[in-house]
């Protein structure tokens, strides 16, 4: 994202608990935005263990633990972060089904609390 997280991205510091439209804070170095902070990019890569080798491409990666099937990763932090935590490498997960979110229109789903509401992903299209 960048080497200061609060100019490229919302975290805790500068996000006041909500999520906010894309674009909203300063691209990167290479003119990308919102690689960090705002809401976790949900990716296709299953969430996986690495060994200390360096992987090229970790979907395809020979993880050192099975992938989980239950779960996919999440990039880069979100609005709830800190700043020192909102950063491209961070990584963590959610199942693709949770219980405790029903969403259902019912008030409890638009909770800054409930982890979904903080999870977002990236079309990606391969140039023709």
């Amino acid at each position: 994202g960048g080497s200061v997280a609060s100019l490229v991205g919302w975290v805790r510091d500068n996000a006041l608990g909500t999520v906010h439209p894309g674009r909203g804070r300063a691209p990167n170095a290479n003119e990308i935005y919102d690689l960090t902070g705002n809401v976790w990019e949900w990716t296709w890569d299953r969430y996986q263990f690495y060994d200390a080798e360096a992987a090229v491409d970790p979907y395809f990666f020979e993880a050192v633990d099975p992938p989980n099937t239950d779960e996919r990763t999440l990039r880069g932090a979100s609005g709830r972060s800190l700043a020192n935590e909102a950063h491209v490498s961070v990584r963590s997960s959610l199942p693709q089904e949770d219980p405790g979110f029903d969403d259902d229109g019912s008030p409890a789903d638009l909770n800054p609390e409930n982890p979904f509401n903080w999870i977002g992903f990236r079309l990606v299209r391969t140039v023709p």
